[in-house]
């Protein structure tokens, strides 16, 4: 059985505040289920419970250099202080 560990409803990159009506953004999930990492988004306007989104399958060296990216590209864009605000909401 999977184990969620992150859920949340993320803008879409090209209209960060759906200002279109267009963009609502989506939900973007990180399981773990059967010593496999499972990252899964569907689209914010979508069902998770009855409709299909993306998923993708990393092991645990994968999952862990995926982390490593992250954390290089926090630390590159920390220091720009965008000063962006907060628009993703847990789900």
């Amino acid at each position: 059985m999977a184990s969620k560990f992150y859920g949340s409803l993320l803008p879409n990159y090209g209209d960060l505040d759906n200002q279109t009506g267009t963009t609502p953004g989506y939900r973007v999930y990180v399981l773990e289920n059967d010593g496999g990492i499972s990252l899964q988004m569907i689209p914010a306007d979508k069902d998770p419970v009855t409709e299909v989104g993306y998923a993708v399958f990393l092991n645990v060296d994968e999952a862990k250099e995926m982390v490593e990216s992250i954390q290089e590209a926090i630390a590159r864009a920390e220091p720009k202080n965008a000063n962006h605000k907060p628009r993703g909401k847990s789900c």
